[in-house]
C-alpha cells in the first residue's frame, strides 16, 4: 500500500500546476478630472477600479512574479491581478501612484527610452523620478513608438531594421526589468517573438483581450491584456 501511495504521489507531483488567471488590465495616461480623451483614465475612475479590484480579493503582482511562478511554482496569490501602464508618462508617479499606495497595490510602466525626461507633448517621467516609487519598469523599446516609431514591424509586416539594435539599447537600461518587452501597438510578429527570445527576454506582452493563463513550465510570450 506505501509503495502505491508512493507511486500516486509522484505522478501527482509530475503534473503540470493548474493554470491560474491573470488579469492584466492596460492603462496609459492619468488625468486629474474627466476629459473624455482617449486611453486616459481620471483618478476617480482609477480609484473605481482599485475599489473593485480590492472588493473582489484580487492582489496585484509584477511580471517578476509571474516569471517565479513558472519557475517554481510558487509566489502568486490565490486572485492575481497585474496593473500595466504603457509610455511612461508622469501622471503614473503623480497621479496613479499616490492612489496605488493607499490601496496597498503596484503597477508595472513600460517606457519608451529616448521619452523619459522629455516635457514634449504629454510629460514622461526621468529614471530618477521613479527611482525608489516601487513601480516595476519595463521595455516599451527605445524610439519605436509614438512620434519616433511605428513598433517593431515595417508597413509590410516585416522586422523593422531598428528593431534589434532599439532592443539592444533599452538593454542598457539598468532601472529595467530585463526579461520584459511591451509591444508599441501591439504589434508583433512569430520573428519578433524569436529576435527578443534569442537576445533574453522571457516575457513579452501584446494588446491582444484575453485573461493570461500562468503555470509552472509554461511560457509568458505574446501575454494578452485588458483595457478597462
Amino acid at each position: 500500500m506505501r509503495k502505491l501511495f508512493l507511486c500516486l504521489l509522484t505522478v501527482l507531483l509530475s503534473l503540470p500546476a493548474r493554470a491560474v488567471p491573470v488579469p492584466i488590465l492596460m492603462y496609459h495616461h492619468f488625468t486629474e478630472t474627466d476629459t473624455g480623451a482617449p486611453m486616459t483614465t481620471s483618478r476617480r475612475t482609477f480609484r473605481s477600479h482599485l475599489t473593485a479590484l480590492q472588493e473582489a480579493g484580487y492582489t496585484t503582482v509584477s511580471f517578476a512574479d509571474l516569471l517565479t511562478y513558472t519557475e517554481t511554482g510558487e509566489g502568486l496569490p490565490e486572485k492575481p491581478v497585474l496593473l500595466t501602464s504603457d509610455d511612461g508618462y508622469s501622471s503614473v508617479i503623480e497621479v496613479a501612484l499616490p492612489i496605488l499606495r493607499e490601496y496597498g497595490m503596484t503597477m508595472s510602466v513600460a517606457v519608451v527610452g529616448s521619452r523619459m525626461g522629455q516635457a514634449d507633448g504629454i510629460p514622461h517621467f526621468s529614471p530618477e523620478e521613479a527611482a525608489g516609487c516601487g513601480l516595476e519598469l519595463v521595455s516599451h523599446t527605445w524610439a519605436l513608438h509614438g512620434a519616433d516609431g511605428n513598433g517593431v514591424l515595417t508597413e509590410e509586416g516585416t522586422l523593422s531594421p531598428m528593431f534589434v539594435p532599439d532592443a539592444k539599447q533599452m538593454r542598457a537600461l539598468p532601472e529595467l526589468n530585463q526579461t520584459v518587452f511591451v509591444y508599441p501597438y501591439g504589434k508583433h510578429s512569430r520573428d519578433s517573438e524569436a529576435v527578443l527570445q534569442a537576445l533574453g527576454y522571457r516575457i513579452t506582452v501584446t494588446t491582444e483581450e484575453g485573461i493570461a493563463q500562468v503555470q509552472k513550465g509554461s511560457s509568458l510570450y505574446g501575454l494578452p491584456r485588458i483595457q478597462p
